[in-house]
């Protein structure tokens, strides 16, 4: 019997399923680049058989949330999605995952973020492919995962078009693994502008350091003392970035103060009807002072009409109240109907660089006006400078709890007073427990055109005191309500204090706010991205520095930090960053985490034990657990040359066994007006590490006392003007 024998040939072919997982990462140099997932916008490429007319009426219908904003994209057929909420990464996989098989779509992604700047990622990919590969080993690869090639760029990679429902970066990074390529990565699209910094042509904006500080040569205005310094770059609101958003349409701003020049060119067209309470008439353009023209300047200033300077909110409208008269007086029915009238006729947000005085009725009703019955209810945004004496507590209005009290910063990101780098060493911004946020001051701004004003000119280099500071939180107001009109605000007051920059090394409490700076100097970029829903909120880092110690032992640094949505953790970890100088000048940076994590809010962090006569410098990073995954340092810009370069301000403490000795200089100085100095010489055979100093004095004269090194670095330590007898 004859049995047949039947061999079963069995093919393996390749199954390729994707993974249903959002990518996180792609492929840059061999090594794994992570970016940011922004799970409440999305990237959607719809399929060309759709009418282009429908394209929007269609992703209402299939997407399950409120679309905020549906922008197009780099195709006809693609849509930027902005959702009105955040939905969890599970969610939005789940949605993905329907739309990429719905026949109506060719693909569905996430929006990244790297630093500012969204990424999209649609179905297209490039690659490039090892040199000697046949077009053969292409085709067959391309058939393989079933790509299409597309067109090869002018660098002689090739841009190609993943299969239906399937990402570029899921595909670069399938890609990268094959022998033939060389590198994949998606074809990132960069929507609205994002890699844009905006500038205007205003001739006078690159010395405008306050919305962009790059380090740039500032008039300091000193009778006495150098006449420019330059400031810490980064030391700004971030103007520029927002206006990449937004200038501040739709939004206007009365100014509160002594008038407008209404004729100046870069304020005209930027004007809208004002009024006069100190003439009962809708003139308000009889500012002999100049100093509403400046503070005007500085919210509204015309931008890119090749003139002067530029506002923060130069798309805003400025509403001039002039309720001070010619000679620089008011009243408090004055100052009542100008903050009335401003809400009623349509101010949308106060600016008011004044203040002093007892408090009363008149004033407080105005302003209580504006905040519940303004904006059709949703309440004016009032802003109050917080007083030039440098002392605490800020002046009335300013303290009241339904608005804003803004205190001044310099552009060294210091909390300006008497002793600040900027040497306008007479003065200083109030502070205290009403202080919500601090803002520029010595800016450049309009001045009364002419002869008239501050200067002969038409602009003012140095216009100072919280009186600029003001107009610079407006004008980041007016951006931030400008990105949505809807805000109450509370909500807006809210978004300036949370997106505020922690300046200067004062300690936080956990809410974010001392009473040096309140919650940090405004940044216009933050607050826009707030206002548009995105987290832009950064971690709470509450850390008392160290101080000198002989201890040469290990030193545990102490931390809690706080965050609404919870702080990172893995490489994102809480970082602590130090290096040591054991006399030979500093090393590298070195980096510990908690190695076993935090006991609630607190992270300790182990700084290794270090000889006598060891300086160390530190500094702590942290990220939020948000889709933006915010960063913050503490000491504020403490790393911003990065961990392989010099960290602009660590904090620093000496491990030595150190002597206290106490200088005293007797002498008795006049308490008239001027300025006196005392010297207390110390011998040059040590290092001074720490300085402890202690005023005795009677009388009730103002006095304000600057410390000054032999160096020149200069702190302003004291200020006595309440009155008192006796001091110390």
């Amino acid at each position: 019997m004859k049995r047949l024998v039947l061999f079963l040939g069995i093919w393996l072919f390749p199954v390729l399923v994707w993974g249903s997982s959002i990518p996180e990462f792609y492929y840059y140099n061999g090594v794994p680049y992570y970016l940011t997932i922004k799970s409440n916008e999305l990237y959607i490429r719809v399929a060309p058989s759709v009418n282009s007319a429908d394209v929007d009426a269609l992703l209402a219908q299939k997407i399950p949330y409120t679309i905020r904003q549906s922008l197009k994209g780099v195709q006809v057929y693609d849509r930027v999605v902005q959702l009105a909420e955040t939905p969890a990464l599970a969610d939005i996989q789940q949605l993905l995952d329907g739309l990429n098989a719905d026949a109506d779509i060719v693909v569905a992604t996430v929006m990244y973020l790297h630093n500012r700047v969204r990424q999209a990622v649609s179905d297209e990919f490039v690659v490039q492919f090892q040199e000697n590969t046949s077009k053969e080993q292409i085709d067959a690869l391309n058939a393989q995962y079933g790509t299409t090639m597309i067109r090869q760029t002018l660098n002689g990679s090739w841009v190609l078009k993943a299969p239906k429902g399937v990402d570029g970066m899921t595909m670069a990074n399938q890609y990268v693994q094959e022998n033939i390529v060389a590198w994949a990565e998606p074809n990132f699209i960069y929507p609205g502008g994002d890699l844009l910094h905006a500038v205007v042509n205003d001739p006078l904006w690159p010395s405008q350091w306050a919305h962009k500080n790059t380090g740039q040569s500032v008039s300091t205005g000193a009778s006495a003392g150098p006449a420019t310094v330059n400031g810490s770059p980064d030391a700004d609101m971030d103007v520029d970035q927002a206006w990449d958003h937004t200038t501040g349409s739709n939004v206007i701003v009365a100014i509160v103060d002594t008038g407008t020049d209404l004729d100046h060119p870069d304020l005209q067209a930027n004007i809208v009807n004002g009024y006069d309470p100190t003439e009962n008439d809708s003139i308000p353009n009889d500012d002999t002072q100049g100093h509403g023209t400046a503070t005007s300047g500085v919210v509204g200033a015309v931008g890119n009409n090749n003139l002067g300077v530029a506002g923060i909110a130069y798309g805003a409208k400025i509403m001039p109240i002039r309720i001070f008269d010619d000679g620089g007086s008011t009243q408090n029915t004055w100052i009542g109907d100008g903050i009335n009238w401003a809400w009623q006729n349509g101010a949308d947000i106060l600016s008011n660089s004044w203040g002093g005085g007892s408090p009363a009725t008149e004033i407080d009703n105005a302003i209580q006006n504006a905040r519940t019955n303004g904006r059709n209810g949703k309440g004016c945004i009032q802003l109050f400078s917080s007083g030039n004496d440098g002392h605490d507590p800020v002046e009335y209005p300013a303290y009241l709890t339904n608005v804003l009290a803004v205190g001044a910063s310099s552009m060294f990101d210091e909390k300006k007073n008497p002793g600040s780098t900027d040497q306008q060493h007479w003065w200083g911004g109030n502070y205290g427990a009403d202080l919500d946020i601090v803002a520029p001051t010595i800016v450049y701004t309009t001045d009364i055109a002419g002869a008239d004003g501050y200067n002969s000119g038409d602009y003012d280099d140095t216009f100072n005191g919280t009186s600029a500071a003001c107009p610079n939180a407006a004008g980041v107001a007016a951006l931030a309500l400008s990105a949505d009109t809807n805000l109450t605000v509370s909500q807006m007051e809210d978004i300036l204090k949370k997106t505020a920059d922690k300046v200067e090394k004062y300690t936080f409490n956990s809410a974010g706010w001392n009473r040096h700076v309140g919650y940090g100097r405004v940044n216009a970029y933050k607050a826009v991205l707030a206002a548009l829903g995105q987290d832009a909120t950064h971690p709470v880092i509450v850390h008392t520095p160290l101080r000198n110690t002989p201890n040469t032992g290990d030193m545990v640094v102490s931390a809690d930090i706080y965050d609404d949505t919870g702080i990172a953790t893995g490489s994102l970890q809480p970082t602590l960053y130090y290096r040591v100088d054991t006399g030979s000048g500093f090393g590298a940076w070195q980096s510990v985490t908690d190695a076993d994590g935090p006991t609630g809010a607190t992270y300790q962090f182990v700084i290794p034990g270090q000889p006598l006569n060891t300086t160390v410098q530190y500094y702590l990073v942290a990220y939020d657990a948000s889709a933006n995954n915010n960063k913050a340092t503490y000491p504020f810009g403490a790393d911003v040359a990065g961990v392989t370069g010099n960290a602009a301000t660590p904090f620093t403490f000496r491990i030595s066994s150190e002597t206290e000795k106490t200088y005293t200089n007797s002498t008795t100085l006049s308490m008239g007006l001027g300025t006196n100095t005392t010297t207390i010489t110390i011998p040059d055979n040590f290092v001074v590490t720490d300085v402890d100093l202690v005023l005795n004095g009677t009388g009730s004269n103002w006095l304000a006392v600057s410390l000054e090194s032999p160096s020149g670095n200069r702190a302003g330590p004291f200020v006595n003007n309440s009155g008192t007898s006796g001091w110390n």
